[in-house]
């Protein structure tokens, strides 16, 4: 039972910390995009489709090769970085060309955090159900997907946050937890983490 596994509750906490910020952008990118970079469709379509697929593509092939020989945690700490340094790029943004790093950010990032965050599931319920332990992660990003971007939203259409403070507090609530998950890595034994 994973009731009295605090080590991977505490885990799933802190990537909670690290992960929650990103989702307050989701309903802000695309006014961001259209109010203050003033990007048409076709830059839309290559700058934030084709080039984060590529990214994307490139990423799942990297980071699968990765994973099969090194122990994931501080692969999804050094994932979760890329995370952060994407929202100062935009936030700096101020024409379209400027999206394209972070694009490349993005794409690659993504599926860094899908796989490296399997492994590192599979990896810390070792000996337990990984279904629950799995399951308890899926509840999480739930949680993630459902809040974060209404928190987002109250920010600037209710309180008037400017999106780009936003963005720049997205970058800093994120690196705090990369921080704390970066400590508590340190803390795991590796042979309880390694294949």
């Amino acid at each position: 039972s994973l009731r009295g596994d605090r080590r991977y509750i505490v885990f799933l906490i802190l990537v909670f910390l690290c992960a929650f910020p990103n989702k307050l952008a989701i309903p802000l990118e695309p006014i961001w995009f259209v109010d203050e970079l003033h990007i048409d469709y076709h830059q839309a379509g290559f700058v934030l489709g084709t080039v984060a697929s590529i990214a994307s593509i490139a990423g799942y092939l990297l980071w699968g090769r990765l994973t099969r020989s090194r122990n994931p945690l501080p692969l999804l700490v050094i994932d979760l970085v890329l995370f952060v340094v994407r929202y100062p790029i935009l936030a700096l943004a101020r024409a379209p060309g400027h999206l394209a790093f972070a694009s490349v950010l993005s794409g690659f990032a993504s599926p860094g955090f899908e796989l490296v965050m399997l492994f590192s599931v599979m990896h810390l319920s070792r000996g337990r159900s990984f279904a629950l332990a799995m399951g308890l992660h899926s509840a999480f990003v739930g949680i993630r997907g459902l809040v974060g971007p209404a928190v987002g939203t109250f920010l600037y259409a209710t309180l008037g946050v400017p999106i780009a403070a936003i963005f720049w507090g997205i970058a800093a609530a994120t690196a705090v937890g990369v921080v704390a998950l970066a400590l508590f890595v340190a803390r795991v034994p590796h042979t309880e983490t390694s294949a």
